[in-house]
């Protein structure tokens, strides 16, 4: 009599273990079909590079991964990457940053199997989170597991995940959404969260694993509880009110926590606001529209492609290049039938039954997210932070997609099989209709052949220049987020990803001297400017030509020859290296102030 429930509980937690595993085996293998990551070159060659459409922070990620491989992006510690920023050193403290585990330990991974390979294991591993972690919430949730499998693979291979891609790989880290929903979905029903058992310790992990992820979604989980306290107050439970507010207290705790390097930073130096400037209308064109659930960024079906590309060609408000907001055809007919229950049941029934939870999480993710809402009244006072709320659509679509799975569940719940069959077509559906066109073994090459110029093209450099030697590279850039130029804001990251001594003068955070020094000389002519860097210690000048005006670089050239320097190498994707004499006892820029021409 005692036995048979141990057997039956250990036959299900067996029979639960197999189906996660195949679900993040059945993860793996189409995130390596979509992107044909079959082969060694292909797994060590990125997803993306800077060439791709609206990937051009894909180059500052990688730095950020190169710089952790290296020993010089530590959690919770002061940064500061000495190959950056020459002659100083570049500090990366200004800026918040919550995601700095993930990069981390990318980084460790990084040093073991490479700087690409590891970028692309932990974007796999992202996708594979995705799907547990949602088949785990819907099987909370009661979900017949036909139907967690199915929801939790359309959820993992969202287009939100792809439009984003690598480029924004801290953005689509969005494993932990489901599970924020189902701490929320606690907090606010029945009794609420209680103290005691293993609820709140799976809620108080949460909440730490929320605060050290992109910290848009650990806003809006902090709203949501806030929700959830509000709801029980309503009911006059203020005691259920508490422990949300123990879990939100510890979210809080924990970013202030892994932005203590800011906050050491701007007490020893001051703030500087010029590092990250963020200015209202970013909220309007950035904000979510309605009408965007229902645009892909791309399509198989060549008319609604078109009707697509119409629609962003004529939008006043863009938002985000590429755009993420589309639901898929599995998520549209969720919100429809979503919205339908919700009317039936709570607007015209009679007597009306409450408005459910999680469509009242759904209006005030919309109402606070849309352009011109609760953000929009933020900004209009002064607080712009939460800039791209288009992004929410990610919670949307999970909401969505476990309103789905139960009702699927119950309505196929006498038939199993049926439920299997249904499950494995809206699978297909959904890949088909989700997923980008699957790269080719030619896609691959073509980024592969871009990658391996730069490889050739700073290892050269590397061969050439003595030991940790100086390079200062031109176009003069700031960093982050340099506009102006020709060149994208991070592709002066393209030789320091692929060198291992070299020191190079582009990466220190705008908005202090030691970053800003440069900006005097970016008006000198070639021979002046060449004797400058010469006094600094510069052994080399690093061009990007697209940044430089022809006849100024050959004065540089003609200079460097001059003067007995050795030679310039340059490539065919318009890099060039030109190589100076340094002073042997250089000056520092700021202890030798520049001299008015």
């Amino acid at each position: 009599m005692q036995t048979a429930p141990a057997r039956k509980t250990s036959f299900f937690l067996s029979k639960e273990t197999l189906r996660i595993a195949v679900l993040a085996l059945a993860a793996v293998l189409i995130w390596c079909a979509v992107e044909d990551r079959w082969t060694a070159e292909a797994w060590n060659t990125p997803v993306e590079y800077f060439k791709d459409p609206g990937a051009m922070d894909i180059l500052s990620v990688l730095a950020s991964i190169k710089a952790a491989s290296e020993g010089n992006y530590t959690p919770l510690a002061l940064k500061s990457n000495p190959r950056l920023g020459a002659p100083y050193g570049a500090s990366w403290n200004d800026y918040p940053n919550n995601e700095q585990f993930q990069l981390f330990f990318t980084g460790l991974l990084a040093d073991s199997i490479g700087l690409m390979a590891a970028a692309n294991a932990a974007m796999l591993l992202l996708f594979v989170l995705a799907a547990v972690a949602f088949y785990f919430v819907c099987r909370q949730f009661r979900c017949a597991w036909q139907w967690a499998f199915a929801m939790a693979l359309v959820f993992a291979f969202a287009p939100f995940l792809f439009a984003h891609g690598q480029h924004h790989m801290t953005i689509i880290a969005v494993w932990h959404i489901p599970l924020c929903l189902l701490v929320c979905q606690w907090v606010s029903t029945g009794e609420g969260l209680r103290w005691k058992g293993w609820r709140f310790w799976f809620a108080a992990g949460v909440a730490i694993f929320a605060a050290v992820q992109n910290v848009y979604y650990a806003g809006m989980f902090l709203q949501l509880l806030a929700l959830g306290c509000v709801l029980q107050l309503l009911r006059g439970r203020w005691r259920a009110a508490l422990p949300p507010m123990a879990v939100g207290a510890l979210v809080m705790a924990t970013f202030l926590a892994m932005n203590v390097n800011t906050f050491v930073y701007h007490h020893k130096y001051g703030p500087n606001s010029v590092a990250v400037t963020r200015v209202y209308e970013e909220l309007e064109w950035t904000g979510m529209k309605l009408i965007d659930f229902f645009m892909p960024w791309q399509h198989r079906i060549g008319a609604f492609q078109k009707w697509s590309e119409w629609y962003y060609g004529h939008a006043y408000v863009h938002g985000e290049t590429p755009p993420a907001t589309y639901l898929g055809i599995v998520g549209i007919a969720a919100l429809a039938w979503f919205l339908a229950r919700v009317l039936r049941r709570s607007v015209f029934a009679r007597p009306a039954r409450p408005v459910p939870l999680a469509m009242l999480q759904f209006a005030w993710i919309f109402a606070f997210s849309m352009v011109g809402g609760f953000n929009g009244l933020l900004g209009a006072v002064g607080f712009i932070l939460f800039r791209a709320t288009a992004r929410y659509s990610i919670f949307l679509l999970c909401i969505l997609l476990l309103f789905l799975a139960r009702r699927l569940s119950c309505m196929t719940a006498k038939s199993p099989a049926l439920a299997g069959g249904l499950a494995l077509a809206v699978v297909a559906l959904a890949l088909w209709d989700q997923t980008p066109p699957w790269k080719s073994a030619q896609d691959v090459q073509a980024t592969a052949a871009l990658v391996n110029s730069d490889r050739k093209f700073a290892e050269g450099m590397e061969k050439h220049l003595p030991e940790s030697a100086l390079v200062f590279e031109m176009p003069i850039m700031d960093y982050p987020e340099n506009k102006g130029t020709k060149v994208l804001s991070y592709e002066h990251f393209r030789p320091y990803l692929f060198t291992q001594t070299l020191h190079f003068s582009f990466g220190g955070e705008k908005g202090r001297p030691r970053a800003d020094w440069e900006h005097w000389l970016d008006n000198l002519p070639p021979k002046d400017f060449a004797m400058e860097l010469e006094r600094y210690g510069f052994s080399a000048v690093y061009v990007n030509l697209r940044g430089v005006d022809q006849p100024w670089v050959e004065g540089l050239i003609d200079y460097a020859r001059s003067e007995g320097g050795s030679g310039m190498i340059s490539d065919e994707p318009g890099q060039l290296c030109v190589f100076l004499k340094p002073d042997p006892h250089p000056a520092s820029p700021l202890d030798s102030p520049p001299v008015k021409r």
